[in-house]
């Protein structure tokens, strides 16, 4: 049996978790019920440029659902006269405390939409328990779309070193000389 997208998703995330080990989470919620359409390009507009103000720290990226309080959020339709709605968040998942304020700055330059940051440390193991038990929310109806947007992402990843064979040969004579 061939293994589904959202399970491939969810196990890309899990090892990625595990691989570089986050030590944080920087949360970014929207702040405008009207903005909940643009986040996918904001989302794509935004990683680099964020990514480039932190050349040395690694960065998974995770578009995801939420749902959220509508006291928090404006422009909320009277329709929803709920307590609480859904809508998309980012989630930037790294080993070190980041400066929110450097990535504040960044999102206004690239994109209109506001958001709230919220960072906070980050436990991986009650995190992963819960991805496994739980199904990734579904962007592609959510978002009305044809296919599902990209939903992760890893930045600045650390560069591994060169161990193409002419380089192990030139490490070992020059270890054995």
């Amino acid at each position: 049996m061939s293994e589904g997208t959202e399970q491939k998703t969810t196990r890309k995330l899990i090892y990625s978790i595990k691989k570089y080990e986050p030590k944080f989470t920087t949360s970014l919620f929207l702040t405008d019920y009207e903005s909940r359409k643009d986040i996918i390009t904001a989302f794509s507009k935004i990683r680099s440029p964020i990514s480039r103000t932190m050349p040395d720290i690694t960065i998974i990226w995770y578009l995801r659902l939420l749902l959220a309080r509508t006291n928090y959020i404006d422009n909320v339709p009277i329709e929803y006269n709920k307590s609480k709605i859904l809508l998309p968040m980012i989630q930037l998942f790294t080993a070190e405390w980041i400066d929110t304020n450097q990535i504040e700055t960044t999102i206004s330059k690239y994109t209109d939409i506001s958001f709230n940051l919220r960072q906070r440390e980050f436990n991986k193991d009650k995190w992963i328990n819960t991805v496994k038990t739980q199904k990734p929310h579904n962007l592609q109806s959510y978002f009305k779309l044809n296919r599902s947007p990209r939903r992760f992402n890893i930045t600045n990843k650390p560069t591994t070193p060169d161990i193409s064979l002419d380089n192990l040969i030139k490490g070992t004579l020059e270890y054995i000389l």
